[in-house]
């Protein structure tokens, strides 16, 4: 199946072939009806509310809609810059599909003044989804390039409707002290947890892993100031004297902001290194949200303050293919292996302790 044209639909569906459509919803009783613009109703799918074995399945299914990313113009190329997520055209045969891809490049030239203005710039990107297409890198023009709309979810009232109906069919109980939802790779979309708090979130944060231990929290919340534009707060854990690396979690106070911060971690285009070439890692995928009494108090904040930082102004930024972040990609798995490892020996210990404190308790 293949978009033939972008029209007004204002909600985009991420269908089995990783390709983003604009379509309409229709809510029959408790089943969703995804319609494909511009398609005979025989394309059409359908999903029972009743359908989804559980709410990670669910919050899946939510993050394959967004609202539709908006073409860009021959006058607003500037707007594309290295490390941007876009939506961008692919023709696969006689069809035209629309994929995410990452702006690994920008060569800006002279537009040509005919009867209007024409972008002659030209871009690099990464394919970020497809079958064809994901992992390969292609040269495109401001033609073929759609920008994605800030707010990752759409508000779309069939769709809201649907997503309560089958909350409520797997009795979630989302509690009012916080919550987490799963993200996929490239977490398009939003979890619909956040918005039925019955307390407003008041930090949204992220995990990440592989950390320097000497890495000042300080030093992180600068860093993603100076290339998210985005101010945060940050907290380093302590670790164990036998590891090498430590954990730590970075705050900000929208889920957008959240989702843009992300992003800029998980790009493909490029990696997140310390000085000794340690890269950052996100293992499990997942973002987090929480309500607080008062204002997030941050380990940044109640360290104290004449602790040293050997490592505090040495984070870096890698682009792909450099010798770099080829040694770092190699770390990286190295560090995922270990992670699996890890995390199949934690169930283990869970599973047989579990036998046998059961065992202990038999007369």
């Amino acid at each position: 199946m293949s978009r033939k044209k972008i029209n007004s639909s204002s909600v985009d569906f991420q269908s089995e072939d990783e390709a983003w459509y604009p379509v309409r919803l229709v809510l029959q009783g408790e089943t969703l009806i995804v319609k494909y613009c511009d398609f005979p109703n025989e394309y059409n799918d359908r999903y029972k509310a009743e359908g989804f074995k559980d709410s990670k399945e669910l919050e899946g299914f939510t993050k394959r809609f967004r609202p539709t990313p908006i073409q860009l113009q021959d006058n607003q190329c500037q707007e594309v810059v290295e490390g941007m997520t876009i939506c961008a055209s692919y023709v696969d045969g006689n069809d035209v599909k629309y994929y995410d891809a990452v702006v690994e490049s920008v060569t800006f030239k002279n537009h040509k003044f005919e009867n209007e203005e024409v972008c002659t710039c030209t871009f690099g990107i990464i394919w970020l989804h497809g079958q064809k297409t994901a992992g390969n890198r292609a040269e495109i023009v401001a033609a073929h390039i759609c920008l994605l709309q800030p707010e990752r979810a759409p508000e779309d009232p069939t769709l809201s409707c649907f997503l309560k109906i089958s909350r409520e069919k797997l009795k979630v109980d989302f509690g009012r002290s916080g919550s987490s939802y799963d993200q996929d790779t490239n977490l398009g979309g939003t979890s619909g947890l956040v918005e039925d708090l019955s307390e407003t979130p008041s930090y949204h944060f992220i995990l990440i892993e592989n950390l320097e231990k000497d890495l000042s929290p300080l030093t992180i919340m600068d860093f993603v100031k100076k290339h998210v534009s985005i101010t945060s707060q940050a907290q380093v854990f302590p670790s164990l004297s036998m590891e090498s690396f430590t954990r730590g979690i970075i705050a900000v106070e929208s889920q957008g902001e959240l989702q843009k911060l992300y992003d800029f971690i998980d790009n493909p285009a490029h990696m997140i290194i310390s000085s000794r070439g340690k890269p950052w890692v996100v293992t499990e995928k997942k973002l987090r949200c929480g309500a607080s009494n008062g204002k997030l108090t941050m380990l940044s904040e109640i360290w104290p303050c004449n602790k040293t930082f050997k490592n505090a102004d040495k984070l870096r930024i890698v682009r792909r293919e450099s010798e770099e972040y080829m040694k770092g990609k190699q770390l990286r798995s190295l560090f995922l292996e270990f992670a699996d490892h890890l995390r199949g020996l934690h169930k283990q210990f869970a599973l047989e302790a579990s036998d046998f404190l059961v065992m202990s308790d038999v007369p």
